[in-house]
């Protein structure tokens, strides 16, 4: 009777572990806000704001904002691919691929239209990441406010 309980609780572990990373595979990206703002971001493939609300599409989700003041809790952007973690370093076909990292103030935007949001361009900053530079700083964006 004991053996059916082990076995299901070492599967249960198995598959509840976040995957680590390794050197040719790195599943989170890091950023430290060390600003007193409260940011939302999210990436993208392309250099320009998606027209459509990422704060209520459902098949898109993106980081949820977090405080700044070089807080210790440093924010995580988790990939997905097909349902399971995906390696950053599949996201990028080349090594002169480029994802862009849009990071906004939070509370600038919480009251306004996502039209809005796209028209008046109310990005903090736009990062233009290449995975040489994410490798370089070993995943992990720090930001500023510059």
């Amino acid at each position: 009777m004991k053996t059916p309980f082990f076995l299901i609780a070492i599967l249960f572990l198995l598959i509840s572990c976040e995957p680590r990373d390794s050197e040719n595979c790195h599943y989170t990206l890091k950023i430290k806000n060390n600003t007193n703002t409260v940011l939302f971001w999210y990436d993208a493939s392309e250099p320009k704001i998606t027209p459509g609300d990422i704060r209520t599409d459902p098949y898109y989700k993106p980081i949820k904002a977090f405080a700044g003041n070089n807080n210790t809790k440093i924010g995580e952007i988790h990939f997905i691919g097909g349902g399971r973690p995906s390696c950053i370093e599949s996201l990028f076909d080349n090594k002169e691929e480029t994802m862009y990292l849009f990071l906004f103030d939070s509370l600038q935007i919480a009251k306004k239209e996502w039209s809005e949001v796209v028209r008046d361009t109310l990005i903090i900053k736009r990062l233009d990441l290449k995975l040489k530079e994410l490798k370089e700083n070993n995943f992990t964006i720090e930001f500023n406010g510059k």
